[in-house]
């Protein structure tokens, strides 16, 4: 975890969890993580990564996915009130939220890189919606899923990851990056969104990505224009992906993952800030 003290756009501002907890900026809680992982699941699988979260009411909900969880790599739960100290939603119960079995359905049973919040997507009837990975390695697909209370979802549709290729011949637009807090809908039914889209790529293999504003169907499972990458090439080749939109006032905050050097690189959180314009380009 990060955390950010002022202006977002300024570094100074960051800190790591571990620095704020060496600051004494948590001493107020009585019991948290002293250092290094924030939260790390060894009930059901290990290896805890892709965490999402979001705030219902007076609890943050995390969703995250481990490898050996349910038929392959699921989509796990867990709650916190405080932001700190996150617990599995069903304790040692099976937490699983986003499962299904590869034999009947594309794809290995991998349903990580759940990205999900409230629904801007009228066609549907669901308080929540998400896009989460549908099977992994070499034939990975997407997958749009609906709540209404977080903990059960329903599986909408399965995505096929070569839409958009059309569009970015030597990317492919990634359907579970689709921040569903940056979509807002556009006059005439349509909607827009911030994504990334990458090279062909799975494991540990180097890859490249940039971020992308999309427009998407009245059912969010659909491009319905070209996609526009949407920062300068400032900074040469980097895998940039993860990205989260945060509106405060007129300002847009896009805070994402940026990567350079291969496999081997370093991770890096860079932020931007800008305008929504409601017109979408042709």
């Amino acid at each position: 975890m990060s955390v950010c003290s002022g202006d977002p756009t300024k570094p100074g501002n960051w800190k790591t969890y571990s620095e704020a907890v060496a600051d004494g900026d948590f001493d107020y809680l009585a019991a948290k993580p002293e250092e290094g992982a924030l939260f790390v699941d060894s009930v059901q699988g290990c290896g805890t990564e892709t965490p999402h979260v979001n705030a219902i009411g007076a609890k943050l909900w995390m969703s995250y996915h481990n490898l050996g969880a349910g038929n392959s790599q699921s989509t796990l739960l867990a709650i916190s009130s405080d932001g700190v100290n996150f617990e599995r939603v069903h304790g040692l119960q099976n937490s699983v939220i986003l499962d299904y079995d590869p034999a009947e359905h594309p794809g290995d049973g991998h349903t990580g890189c759940f990205r999900w919040g409230v629904n801007p997507l009228l066609a549907w009837k669901y308080r929540y919606i998400g896009y989460s990975l549908h099977g992994g390695g070499q034939d990975p697909h997407s997958a749009l899923w609906g709540s209404n209370d977080v903990l059960h979802w329903k599986r909408l549709d399965i995505l096929d990851l070569s839409i958009g290729n059309a569009c970015i011949p030597d990317r492919r637009m990634v359907w579970h990056q689709v921040d569903v807090n940056s979509i807002k809908r556009l006059p005439g039914g349509e909607y827009v969104g911030v994504t990334a889209a990458k090279t062909k790529s799975y494991g540990g293999r180097a890859r490249l990505g940039d971020l992308y504003e999309v427009c998407l169907s009245r059912k969010g499972n659909e491009l319905t224009r070209p996609i526009h990458r949407i920062l300068p090439d400032t900074l040469g080749p980097r895998d940039e992906e993860q990205p989260s939109v945060l509106c405060v006032g007129e300002t847009w905050y896009l805070v994402y993952l940026s990567k350079t050097g291969g496999k081997d690189g370093v991770n890096e959180l860079h932020i931007a800030s800008g305008t929504f314009e409601l017109d979408p380009r042709p």
